[in-house]
């Protein structure tokens, strides 16, 4: 197993743990059960190797959409940090050669615009 897909699990691990102990009461997992948790997809490297930029997705059952935005999370110890917070779905983060930059397609779609970051902003 590769680096890259033992943090992934990792982070889904950590994500789904979270939410089972929100809830303490045990029961068999319902439709509205699945549509909570949060789906983690994605994950890149930067190129220095010490933070990783991925996507996290919600459902909204009410209004029958999802929602993608862009975090990071250091490989080491750290805590993930929201990068993107639109209305629209954001995906496919990537790291320009600097590390401190970083791409993403807004709106989901390979027709969708792609947009350039800083960390450092």
């Amino acid at each position: 197993m590769n680096k890259k897909t033992f943090i992934l699990l990792a982070l889904l691990s950590l994500f789904i743990v979270i939410g089972l102990q929100a809830s303490p009461e045990k029961h068999a997992i319902t439709f509205d059960d699945f549509i909570r948790i949060k789906r983690i997809s994605d994950p890149q490297l930067s190129p220095q190797g010490d933070l990783i930029a991925f996507v996290v997705t919600e459902m909204e059952l009410e209004k029958s959409t999802s929602n993608s935005d862009i975090w990071i999370v250091p490989t080491e110890e750290g805590v993930p940090r929201r990068l993107t917070s639109s209305p629209s779905s954001d995906s496919s983060p990537r790291w320009s050669p600097r590390r401190s930059e970083y791409g993403y397609n807004e709106d989901g779609r390979s027709s969708g615009h792609y947009w350039y970051g800083s960390l450092q902003s």
